[in-house]
């Protein structure tokens, strides 16, 4: 699935941004210490990083994701809410930045829908992405994305700037060749569930998001 670039166009960039305010540095996602200076470098990206994000975006006409946790939503709803208000897409992110991958299935999806619902009461969106929020993602975390009604998602690195379906089931053993699942039920329908990635520099990768425009998403 080739990336199909606009008449004279020759680059393209993706922008995705996450609002990691204090829950980062005590969801658990990659940080468990909620004191009071590892809270106030949260404070700051909401405080002043994130209104002065949204000016640069405004000067140069830009649309952007933003993956928002939902406990940030909640405790800087007027700071979320102007990403909304400038036409930016929010997806999921987590509600305090868990990590799933110490969480049962019936507790991963507790965490989604109340990451969702969150977004949904303070923000009016109801998030059609998923961005991930800890060091990885849960053997069932893929299904409840497609389970949620998400369409595209930031866990997968496997190309770099092609977009591909998401799989789902995928087994993987010490002593034998990898199993890989099968495409998730979504990429039978135009909004498929998709995954890009795109090296940043030698040695590290970033994974973005899909521009939503090109795949039909909400924005």
């Amino acid at each position: 699935m080739p990336v199909v670039m606009p008449k004279g166009k020759k680059c393209a960039f993706i922008y995705d941004l996450h609002v990691d305010g204090p829950c980062l540095w005590f969801g658990g996602g990659f940080s468990s210490n909620p004191l009071p200076t590892s809270v106030s470098r949260g404070e700051f990206a909401l405080r002043e990083g994130l209104p002065r994000m949204l000016a640069l975006l405004r000067k140069l006409d830009l649309k952007c994701t933003f993956a928002v946790p939902g406990h940030d939503a909640e405790s800087f709803p007027d700071r979320c809410r102007k990403i909304v208000e400038d036409g930016h897409e929010v997806i999921y992110h987590g509600y305090i930045h868990e990590n799933v991958t110490k969480m049962t299935r019936e507790q991963e999806e507790g965490v989604m829908r109340r990451g969702i619902e969150a977004l949904q009461k303070v923000l009016g969106v109801t998030p059609k992405g998923y961005a991930q929020h800890s060091p990885d993602v849960s053997p069932h975390t893929h299904e409840l994305i497609e389970k949620l009604g998400m369409v595209h998602s930031m866990t997968s690195m496997a190309s770099e700037f092609t977009p591909f379906r998401m799989r789902v089931g995928d087994v993987v053993t010490l002593d034998a060749p990898l199993d890989f699942g099968t495409l998730g039920r979504s990429s039978r329908h135009t909004e498929h569930t998709l995954t890009i990635c795109m090296t940043m520099f030698p040695g590290e990768s970033c994974v973005w998001c899909i521009i939503p425009k090109l795949w039909g998403t909400h924005t």
